[in-house]
């Protein structure tokens, strides 16, 4: 209910043309710094990852290694969640920014 009346705000500020250019453009710079850190942090599981299946990472049992690798791998498919969430929530400003555009003929 909380998306569709953010939606239904979005779409009735968007009708004014000066209003949906500075929303695009803000919504755009705050979907890639969204993006840029989430593959920060995927790339940072995935080092780490890397660095323990390739053995320069030591443990003082196998526990702790094991531990450590599912750490990565629930970072990284998080990280994945996340970009999916942010496609979805680009598509469909998008989309709304292209409903609420006039007609031009």
């Amino acid at each position: 209910m909380e998306k569709l009346i953010e939606y239904l705000v979005k779409a009735n500020l968007l009708l004014d043309s000066r209003t949906r250019e500075y929303v695009e453009v803000v919504s755009h710079n705050k979907a890639l710094m969204d993006a840029f850190s989430i593959m920060q942090r995927r790339s940072f599981y995935l080092n780490v990852l890397y660095l323990v299946q390739s053995g320069r990472m030591t443990f003082a049992n196998i526990e702790d290694k094991m531990d450590c690798i599912r750490i990565c791998q629930d970072g990284i498919s998080k990280c994945d969640i996340e970009m999916n969430g942010l496609r979805n929530q680009v598509i469909g400003d998008a989309l709304l920014s292209l409903i609420t555009q006039p007609y031009a003929r």
